[in-house]
């Protein structure tokens, strides 16, 4: 049934289902570094004012999320040196810079602290 849901046209005629619509976006997002209140915000402008009446594009970032699990494209976040030395998990999982290069593990920009890499592992053997 997400299957079917996924292969489905954006609206009568498109040439992109929604399942690619979705990724086209959230790559995009990703990318930039966009936040999920604006990926929903952007989602609404464009389903209500830029595709046909019609369209079957998602409302929000959390029904976006709903389907790719269901479709068991979901991933795991894992924080990584800037240069690709290390992956910042298992014994390096608290590290605060990488133990092989020193570079630091966060940059702070404003008063926010943001990861320097974020690796997205996506889980192949149950893809497979």
């Amino acid at each position: 049934m997400a299957l079917e849901e996924a292969i489905e046209e954006l609206y009568r005629g498109s040439k992109c289902t929604k399942l690619a619509t979705i990724i086209l976006f959230m790559n995009l997002c990703t990318m930039h570094r966009i936040d999920n209140k604006f990926v929903d915000e952007l989602f609404t402008f464009f389903r209500l004012h830029l595709l046909l009446a019609n369209n079957c594009l998602p409302q929000n970032y959390c029904v976006i999320k709903t389907l790719t699990r269901r479709l068991g494209l979901d991933y795991k976040n894992i924080d990584a040196c800037g240069k690709g030395c290390v992956l910042f998990r298992g014994e390096y999982k608290n590290a605060i810079s990488c133990p092989k290069c020193g570079a630091l593990r966060y940059k702070e920009e404003g008063n926010i602290l943001y990861n320097v890499k974020i690796f997205k592992h996506f889980h192949t053997i149950l893809r497979l």
